[in-house]
């Protein structure tokens, strides 16, 4: 071999070996944000999740007996503090029978610490038989949670007087 060869052969190496070390570093470092982007989309989801819970607990009838055995929740591409959920919910009836019900949620994030639930209004709520529809507004106005609270107490009251009527 001649010696312009061998400075041929070293300098092709020593390219290659820049290129995998530099190729290693870049996706070590894209790896690593990865991880960082995902424990953030984790951390808020677990803290969206515990609001949904909340607004959906508070329309039961036994909310320590919640059990989320199916709960979806993605954030909206369109709108920026807006998220969808979906899913089933079992609970407790009245007569102490578990029951499963069906559940949509839209809800929007008005800002401020994630799991306070005054920071949080209810767009839209189907749940099994019940699709929140507050005192004549239209369906789409938003409303406080605390407002959906006392709404859904009122509405179990009336419904339990339609039933004691019907006895």
């Amino acid at each position: 071999m001649t010696l312009k060869k061998v400075i041929g052969f070293i300098v092709i190496i020593l390219v290659i070996t820049i290129g995998v070390f530099a190729f290693n570093q870049s996706s070590k470092r894209a790896t690593e944000e990865s991880l960082q982007s995902e424990t953030v989309v984790k951390q808020e989801s677990s803290e969206v999740e515990i609001v949904v819970k909340q607004v959906i607990s508070s329309y039961l009838k036994s909310p320590g007996s919640a059990q989320y055995p199916e709960l979806v929740i993605k954030k909206s591409i369109t709108e920026e503090n807006q998220y969808v959920a979906f899913g089933d919910v079992d609970s407790q009836n009245t007569f102490g029978g578990l029951m499963r019900s069906h559940f949509f949620l839209k809800i929007i994030d008005k800002g401020g610490e994630a799991q306070n639930i005054n920071n949080w209004t209810v767009d839209s709520l189907d749940l099994g038989d019940l699709i929140l529809v507050s005192n004549g507004k239209p369906y789409d106005t938003p409303l406080s949670i605390s407002d959906l609270s006392v709404e859904a107490r009122m509405m179990q009251k009336q419904i339990e007087d339609f039933y004691r009527e019907l006895k």
